[in-house]
């Protein structure tokens, strides 16, 4: 028994103390030495029984003092597994073979959140909810489902009552599931996996079976049997064994006996065995019906494909001195065996071994916009406020491509002109940002630096950049002489916006801007020198130097532009054609041409991308924003990566424009017409189904497709479903609420409504006009047109 030796006992209780323990329970094993804390087992006080921590808080007491059956919230709670459930008024969590009823507030369970597969699976997912004074779950009124589907059939459960979903299975059936029975030692409830039978032997006393699973195996005994019966015919109602024998099962191969429910055997707690470690399930697209079914052309691929290998260069890393800390410590040559040293600090250090930090604003933007060909000067300023100068303490100027940085953080450090600012004074940033093309001014954002006297400010900006100027500045009440009045975009706030060669509050202060090149702008001057904004092409203090692409950087005519002045491998960059992608416009993209046929030209439209389907709630891979011009009735849009279906949204109808099996690599031509609409699912069912509780009204989803011959898809407030080969529904989350508008609109002018396809970072933007505006950005007035040619013609104008 291992008693412990040596040890002096003076009395019966003490003895009977001593021994007690290992005479309590099923112990088949004395454990020496085990270390509970890093162990999957949990040690029973005063005593050398140790059992599974996943049978702590279960409703059963597995040790002798009931000390697992106790409120240990942090043995119960330790494992954090899905297999347990936390009432809403307690701290420590419960077996969930735990009956739930026990919490003194019931748990809140969302019916919705259960994916579509795993509705009448004959496997209990949600617990029994009272609605309308009827108890439902996701396994109640399953008469109308289909239970021999793609997601069920041979996956080695019976899902059906009657094993159709098994019958027939080319290949061969591993079984990963779970069967309840009662330990043949403590008589206990168990779930024993089915891959723990030993010896072609179920080691418990019989499998139980409830009203939602029917596990079998296809030879048994019963334990006054001599050895295993093959006869197929056992396995029917009428094979009795006594209520309390020892059932054992032999396996050959686990399969499942059709039709034997051992309905007979002795009625055990109401506890339901779940089958805990089923395999996830993908959304499946092997029945779908295919659209459209031809007009598919194959793409064509390039000729000289461009390997985009980047050479290693090898620098030897050179170790500094901390003589210098944060700075570079460098030699410097006096003349022969002469050398002196000297410390090249940065920007926000000073001294001789860089030892002093500089007082300075530490500065991080986030600039966003939409993912177009156009390259953006950010103009920063750290400007002494007052209502005169405005003098510009230091600046940083950078270079930016929304297609390369968009939503990627820059960090600046900006310093005053002394080493410690005068803190009776106030300071603030300044942000201008231009168009390098055109070299337009596009827009300004004022930030105030708050608590002067701190020797560091952070201050952190998440700004969107315009495609153009919107701003009318005859609302301006400021009086510019040499300079446009504006207003910044963040702040109820006007300024002078001040003509090259001016500056101060009223550009009335003239500067000296000669140092700057003559297609450059120059927006101020600090110490004497000029501040120059430079075009695209152009680099330098002055904008004197030329940026130059190596000849045939970027491929099928993409257009090559510099951003980097070091102008080494990663300094240059590919603004594509809308047909190619690629580093450097390499490759094709995947075309969809779709037509609309009998539907009305809406004012614009969604096309919902999905490269992948998912039970998940979660949304499309890519959303489009095409918006149409009078009388257009064909659109053409790209996507980069292959893709299984396309649905198109006019205003609040979707339409199903492209359903594939499996990713093909053509181009796709697809009309859409009133038969591909996704028809809602209270146009397809009788009210007295539509008004059952959701979590019932699901299981009545196969109907639509077996009562509607042509149905492809229908949707309700949660799902979309489509239409099998075998008229069954295959639902997956749709994310109607998911909003498209701008947070920040800096892009529709006249009160136009801004959409974009995605929060940052977006590909597609359009603004939908008020009456009698029009264009793009609604920019254009329409009130009193007449139908002149120039009147019609002028609706296609764009910017």
């Amino acid at each position: 028994m291992n008693l412990t030796m040596n040890v002096e006992l003076t009395t019966w209780e003490s003895i009977i103390d001593s021994i007690k323990p290992y005479f309590d329970g099923c112990i088949i094993q004395h454990y020496h030495i085990i270390d509970a804390h890093h162990s999957s087992l949990y040690h029973c006080k005063n005593s050398s029984k140790y059992i599974s921590k996943y049978r702590i808080l279960d409703g059963i007491s597995d040790c002798f003092l009931k000390d697992d059956e106790q409120a240990i919230s942090e043995l119960s709670c330790s494992l954090n597994q899905t297999s347990q459930f936390r009432c809403p008024n307690e701290i420590q969590c419960r077996s969930r073979f735990f009956p739930t009823s026990i919490c003194s507030f019931p748990i809140q369970i969302n019916h919705d959140d259960i994916s579509f597969y795993k509705i009448c699976d004959r496997i209990i997912d949600v617990p029994m909810a009272l609605i309308d004074g009827r108890n439902h779950s996701d396994e109640t009124d399953c008469e109308d489902w289909q239970c021999n589907n793609i997601y069920t059939r041979c996956d080695g459960f019976r899902n059906c009552l009657n094993g159709e979903d098994e019958e027939h299975c080319m290949k061969p059936i591993t079984l990963r599931h779970f069967f309840f029975c009662t330990s043949p030692q403590n008589y206990t409830q168990m779930c024993l996996p089915a891959g723990q039978i030993v010896n072609e032997t179920v080691a418990c006393l019989r499998p139980s079976s409830d009203k939602f699973q029917y596990f079998q195996t296809n030879r048994f005994h019963c334990s006054n049997d001599t050895k295993c019966t093959a006869d197929k015919n056992l396995c029917n109602k009428n094979q009795v064994c006594s209520a309390y024998n020892n059932y054992q099962f032999c396996v050959d191969r686990l399969q499942l006996c059709n039709g034997y429910a051992l309905d007979n055997l002795r009625d055990m707690r109401d506890i339901s065995c779940r089958i805990i470690n089923t395999a996830y399930k993908y959304f499946s697209l092997d029945t779908a019906l295919v659209y459209p079914v031809s007009q598919t052309t194959q793409t064509y691929s390039l000729e000289n494909q461009v390997t985009n290998k980047k050479i290693e260069l090898s620098i030897r890393n050179i170790i500094q001195p901390y003589a210098c800390n944060y700075g570079l410590y460098m030699y410097h040559r006096l003349g022969i065996d002469n050398y002196s040293s000297l410390c090249f600090c940065p920007q926000n250090y000073y001294g001789d071994r860089c030892q002093y930090q500089s007082q300075r604003v530490s500065l991080t933007l986030t600039l966003v916009t939409v993912r177009l060909p156009i390259i953006y000067a950010i103009a920063v300023m750290l400007i002494e406020d007052d209502k005169d100068r405005q003098e510009i303490h230091s600046y940083n100027q950078f270079t930016y491509a929304p297609l390369e940085h968009c939503g990627q953080p820059v960090n600046l450090y900006l310093l005053y002109s002394k080493h410690e600012k005068n803190n009776s004074k106030n300071y603030s940033i300044r942000i201008d940002a231009y168009n390098k093309d055109s070299s337009a001014y596009l827009i300004s954002w004022h930030l105030t630096i708050p608590f002067v006297f701190l020797p560091v400010n952070r201050i952190s900006a998440f700004l969107t950049l315009p495609i153009s100027r919107r701003f009318d500045s005859k609302h301006c009440t400021l009086q510019c002489y040499k300079g446009t009045c504006m207003k910044y975009h963040n702040e109820e706030r006007f300024f002078c916006q001040c003509y090259s060669g001016w500056s101060g509050a009223q550009c009335h202060i003239p500067i000296d801007c000669s140092m700057c090149a003559s297609n450059s702008i120059c927006v101020g001057s600090i110490r004497n020198r000029s501040i120059c904004v430079c075009p695209h092409g152009k680099f330098g203090s002055f904008c004197r130097l030329q940026l130059v692409c190596p000849i045939g950087f970027c491929k099928n005519n993409g257009r090559c532009i510099v951003i980097d002045e070091r102008m080494i491998h990663e300094s240059y960059m590919c603004f594509c054609s809308e047909q190619f992608f690629g580093p450097r416009c390499e490759n094709v993209k995947h075309r969809i041409d779709i037509s609309l046929e009998n539907i009305e030209t809406p004012l614009y439209l969604l096309v919902y991308i999905y490269t992948e389907i998912s039970f998940e709630r979660s949304p499309p891979t890519f959303v489009i924003l095409r918006k149409m011009t009078m009388f257009q009735s064909n659109i053409t849009l790209y996507s980069q990566t292959p893709f299984q279906m396309v649905i198109v949204k006019i205003d609040d109808c979707y339409y199903l424009a492209v359903l594939l099996r499996k990713f093909v690599s053509s181009n796709i031509i697809t009309p859409i017409n009133p038969a591909q609409r996704c028809v809602p699912v209270h146009e397809l069912l009788p009210t007295k189904l539509l008004i059952l509780p959701r979590i019932q009204r699901l299981k009545s989803y196969h109907i639509p497709c077996q009562d509607h011959v042509n149905l492809q898809c229908f949707v309700d407030e949660f799902y979309m479903c489509l239409c099998t080969e075998e008229r069954h529904s295959n639902c997956f989350p749709l994310e109607h609420q998911q909003t498209f508008a701008c947070d920040d609109n800096v892009y529709c002018e006249n009160g136009g409504t801004c959409l974009q396809d995605r929060r940052i970072c977006f590909y597609n933007i359009l603004c939908v006009c008020n009456d009698c505006f029009f264009g793009d950005r609604c920019q254009f007035y329409a009130k009193g047109i007449g139908l002149t040619l120039d009147d019609l013609l002028r609706y296609e104008i764009r910017p």
